[in-house]
């Protein structure tokens, strides 16, 4: 978009609607834009300028909207100054807007790797768009032609000879002209010629057009290949449509880009649960065998350890081979033996946790592969949007972006059935899981102790969720609090609206304006956390 001969055409279009128009204003919205506004007659007239390296442009935009808010302006010297003329240096890509007042002039750097727009005042640069400290107050810029060497000269393969003997020709097509002259099979003179008459072609007669792999072009068919290209009545037009068509494409890539990216770690991630559920199986054998010790301790219950913190008594699972039971010194035989009871309940509940990740986890899994599946066929930004209204649920879309804050969150995040649940790591922990929760979400708290506040997300879903998810984040908020040594623990619950926080109030303080109690045993939540 910024060859020399495109810039040749441009400025002439420029030149066009811009002479005797009246400079307004101008202004950047974001980094590397600059736009400037110009009035002539009764209407107004925007000019957009991209000093981005990769992406340089400059074209007339039909859409005139000029925002205050958010913005900063520049060459308000320029304010009320009639344009003269644009016009492009002679033999060098700067493009010069000048003005009646004051001798000003706009210079358009629109190439290298620091485009810019300078504001020039008999010669001296007195305000940049860009790195202001190193450019104002010193000369400006000043055009040079470009070095051709004759074709028999010049050095190096081919491609090289070209862009010594041709440097005014564009070098992304230079691979097309070679493809479309047969230029690797012929003579230097046959070479020469063809070349000559593809520079004369864009000087002379401009094809704008979009080929069908997105670049711009004012080159003929004759050497380039136009299948499937969108032809333009005007080059201004062209790089226009390709500009915008250019920084949709780069914002659907980067897009799909961030997403991949966050969908490896997930896979990584689920695979790891699958592993732990796969692995599950030891919790139940460690369950059986913790029975097997609290039986063998009941049926000699009346025999009093002494003080011991191992005891070796017949086995009757294994032919009633001596084996070594650990005990607690500090309780009797049936205490010791409740304690290995308590030990199996725990192992059960391990083993039923991890079975309930592991089928929890392929289904998250399955839908992953679906969703990077319809992923990977889009070409649109817009396509991406419409598969994260369809999977919006999927943890995949639950970021604004930030993939590492995103999976690295400051409180537990557990899974149960399709829904979320978050637990507060400590006070300042608490206070995260209550900003960030949604008012509809459920709430848990144990009651009159301290401890982690608990939330269900409901995904705005207005019903309460079934009792038992209720009874089973209770009985985890139970056991994050300084209740858990009881038997039975009052836990209170309700919608997350109904909690407030004082203001200046210590981290984890809270009022409840309303609230249900329920009675549940504690129990310890699973170490499957996916907030990291």
């Amino acid at each position: 978009m910024n060859n020399y001969f495109t810039l040749i055409y441009l400025a002439k279009e420029l030149n066009a609607i811009l002479a005797k128009a009246i400079f307004l204003h101008a202004v950047t919205y974001k980094k590397n834009t600059l736009d400037l506004f110009f009035a002539k007659d009764t209407e107004e007239i925007k000019l957009s300028v991209s000093v981005d390296s990769v992406k340089t442009a400059c074209f007339l935009d039909p859409r005139v909207s000029s925002r205050k808010s958010n913005s900063a302006s520049f060459f308000e010297s320029l304010q009320g100054a009639k344009v003269d003329l644009v016009e492009i240096a002679d033999g060098d890509r700067f493009v010069f807007i000048r003005f009646s007042k004051n001798d000003l002039v706009l210079q358009l750097r629109l190439f290298g790797h620091e485009p810019n727009v300078f504001l020039i005042r008999k010669g001296i640069i007195t305000e940049s768009f860009k790195s202001p400290a190193t450019h104002e107050g010193k000369p400006m810029l000043q055009p040079s032609g470009p070095r051709m060497k004759p074709f028999n000269e010049a050095s190096g393969n081919l491609k090289k000879r070209i862009q010594q003997s041709f440097p005014l020709l564009p070098r992304n097509f230079i691979a097309d002209l070679i493809s479309s002259g047969s230029l690797e099979e012929q003579d230097d003179e046959f070479i020469t010629t063809f070349l000559t008459s593809a520079q004369k072609q864009l000087l002379h007669k401009p094809q704008p057009a979009l080929l069908a792999d997105g670049r711009f072009t004012i080159f003929s068919d004759q050497f380039v290949d136009r299948d499937g290209a969108e032809s333009f009545l005007s080059v201004n037009d062209a790089i226009r449509v390709g500009f915008y068509t250019e920084a949709k494409e780069n914002r659907h890539g980067k897009r799909l880009k961030e997403l991949t990216q966050k969908a490896e770690k997930l896979f990584k991630k689920y695979d790891g649960i699958i592993t732990a559920g796969d692995d599950a199986y030891k919790s139940l054998e460690r369950a059986e065998r913790y029975e097997q010790l609290g039986n063998i301790l009941v049926a000699h219950a009346h025999i009093k350890p002494e003080g011991s913190d191992t005891i070796t008594l017949p086995d009757f699972y294994d032919n009633n081979e001596p084996v070594d039971i650990p005990l607690d010194p500090s309780e009797d035989i049936a205490a010791n033996a409740q304690n290995y009871f308590d030990k199996k309940k725990k192992s059960e509940r391990s083993y039923e946790s991890a079975v309930a990740y592991r089928e929890t986890t392929l289904l998250r899994k399955a839908e992953l592969e679906a969703i990077i599946t319809e992923l990977n066929k889009t070409e649109h930004l817009r396509e991406i949007e419409e598969i994260q209204k369809k999977f919006g649920a999927h943890e995949l879309f639950q970021s604004s972006g930030n993939i590492k804050n995103d999976l690295q969150k400051p409180y537990k995040v557990l899974q149960q059935g399709k829904y979320d649940i978050w637990i507060g790591k400590n006070a300042k922990s608490n206070d995260v899981v209550l900003r960030e929760s949604h008012k509809d979400d459920i709430w848990l708290h144990a009651s009159g102790v301290s401890g982690s506040h608990v939330v269900i997300r409901m995904n705005k879903a207005q019903e309460d969720p079934d009792m038992k998810l209720i009874e089973k984040a209770a009985s985890w908020a139970a056991w994050m609090s300084k209740g858990k040594g009881s038997k039975l623990c009052p836990v209170k619950w309700t919608r997350r609206k109904f909690v407030r926080k004082p203001k200046g109030s210590p981290a984890g303080t809270v009022l409840v304006d309303k609230e249900n109690i329920i009675l549940v045993e504690p129990e310890e939540p699973p170490k499957h956390d996916f907030s990291t």
